[in-house]
């Protein structure tokens, strides 16, 4: 169900899945990711739901890169530049420092957002040399982190692998 809280038929619905996956096998094969990688993040990230938004800047501002990014292009003030959103969540810092010029209202676009999520994901996958739990796990919180043999975040990690099984 990829929109909530909203009124929309069961055909408009079915029209959105159908799409969703169009969209998700298209990218996935384009950019050499495995679809229910994809698939497991989506769900993972925002459940299916199209318009779902996060913004905290707060967490940002812990994270060395974001401040240096932030004061860099002096974007503190902008605070809509922090929000993840759409289906696969990708920061929106990050899509404009891959060059893509988007709005809050195209961001939201499936076919943006998700294209955006999957070169993210397929960065760090090369990043950390096809070890796809690594890659989850940076997805998430931007690193692959452990703590005694386990990620930082591994009940995201074993949400998404399970999808992935």
């Amino acid at each position: 169900m990829p929109v909530r809280n909203y009124y929309i038929s069961a055909e408009t619905e079915k029209f959105f899945d159908k799409e969703v996956n169009r969209i998700i096998k298209e990218k996935s094969k384009k950019y050499g990711v495995d679809e229910k990688i994809v698939k497991g993040i989506i769900k993972a990230e925002s459940g299916g739901v199209i318009f779902s938004v996060r913004n905290d800047t707060r967490a940002l501002k812990k994270q060395k890169w974001a401040t240096k990014a932030v004061d860099h292009l002096g974007l503190w003030e902008n605070k809509y530049r922090f929000f993840s959103g759409g289906l696969m969540h990708p920061l929106y810092l990050n899509a404009i420092s891959m060059g893509y010029n988007v709005n809050f209202y195209s961001f939201l676009n499936p076919e943006i957002n998700i294209e955006i999520g999957i070169k993210i994901l397929k960065n760090y996958i090369k990043k950390y040399h096809g070890n796809i739990e690594d890659a989850v796990s940076a997805y998430n919180i931007g690193s692959a982190k452990k703590k005694d043999g386990k990620y930082i975040n591994q009940d995201y990690v074993d949400k998404v692998m399970k999808n992935v099984k």
